[in-house]
């Protein structure tokens, strides 16, 4: 749940994350700060989970696959200019974010069944923003950003379909040169977000 800081009241964040989430009583709620649309991003992690990380890991902190996503969406826009859209597709779920050039326009997440369903909720994005799906580009990322049925279908009805971002480069050790960055771009994209991202274990 993102919410503008203007807006935050840490004593309020478990308020904030039930307005789109069931917050179990038996998780963690945290924030992360994004400073490039001066928002928080709540959300919760099952206290096993921290449980067992917290042991295993000193000092270790939790951050929501979103705020990458979000961050390196950022950082492209600003690169590209005008109006792009960021679809992060995993496997059952994905994120989308609408940009115009470094300013976030909306982000929105889906469950999905399977390729109809992520075009459907892609189109349903390009219409509800009014953008035009022949000079629009849409960026696309994730695990499942390279299935062959999904960039097919998205290519039939979108003219300008791009793997990965506008501008944002990884540099990588040689000995990951066969890793496919834009598959795992949320994990590589913390660590641009680093100074942009303030994490912490919020109040309930």
């Amino acid at each position: 749940t993102l919410v503008p800081a203007a807006f935050f009241d840490d004593s309020l964040a478990g308020d904030y994350l039930q307005y789109n989430h069931y917050a179990d009583v038996r998780s963690d709620i945290f924030r992360d700060y994004i400073d490039g649309i001066e928002a928080y991003n709540v959300f919760s992690v099952p206290v096993y989970i921290t449980d067992i990380f917290g042991k295993a890991f000193k000092g270790v902190s939790f951050v929501h696959h979103s705020t990458p996503f979000i961050c390196n969406a950022l950082l492209s826009g600003g690169n590209s200019g005008g109006m792009t859209v960021h679809a992060g597709i995993n496997s059952g779920f994905m994120d989308i974010a609408v940009l115009n050039g470094s300013k976030l326009e909306l982000y929105n997440n889906f469950h999905y069944s399977g390729e109809a369903d992520m075009l459907y909720y892609t189109l349903y994005i390009y219409k509800q923003m009014s953008l035009d799906i022949e000079k629009t580009p849409l960026y696309i990322s994730g695990e499942m950003s390279r299935k062959l049925s999904f960039t097919e279908i998205l290519r039939q009805n979108i003219t300008s379909v791009l793997q990965g971002t506008s501008g944002n480069k990884f540099r990588m050790s040689p000995e990951l040169n066969s890793v496919n960055p834009n598959k795992y771009l949320n994990l590589l994209s913390l660590f641009n977000c680093e100074s942009q991202e303030e994490n912490t274990k919020a109040g309930r």
